[in-house]
């Protein structure tokens, strides 16, 4: 009879310990499911920064005494700038201008040629 005592003792014991454990340890409790545990959230990434403009948007047209073309010529006509490459493509802004107090065409970025060069 006396050993059953102790086993009873020694099981009162160890539950009075595991309580006190589960208490100062925080083991989560028996309601709450370990696939509903909350993670923090993500950083999220900065955002993207803005595109730059392109050249063709930054420029100013320059202004001409005469906006007319040479006899014959639509603005998709005028000779490409031999310095820099730029020329006029339908739909877009327009690049290569005439200048008509010089006779010479002229490009955004200011260079002037003749368009026989």
């Amino acid at each position: 009879m006396d050993t059953v005592l102790i086993i009873i003792g020694a099981l009162l014991a160890i539950s009075a310990i595991c309580y006190l454990v589960s208490k100062f340890v925080g083991t989560p409790n028996q309601n709450t499911s370990s696939s509903t545990v909350q993670m923090p959230a993500a950083h999220t990434p900065p955002p993207l920064p803005q595109p730059r403009q392109s050249i063709r948007q930054c420029f100013r047209p320059v202004q001409t005494s005469s906006a007319q073309a040479p006899a014959g010529q639509t603005i998709y006509d005028f000779p490409k700038c031999y310095i820099c490459r730029q020329r006029n493509y339908p739909g877009e802004q327009q690049l290569v201008f005439w200048d008509g107090t010089r006779n010479c065409y002229r490009c955004s970025r200011g260079h002037n040629f003749t368009g026989k060069e």
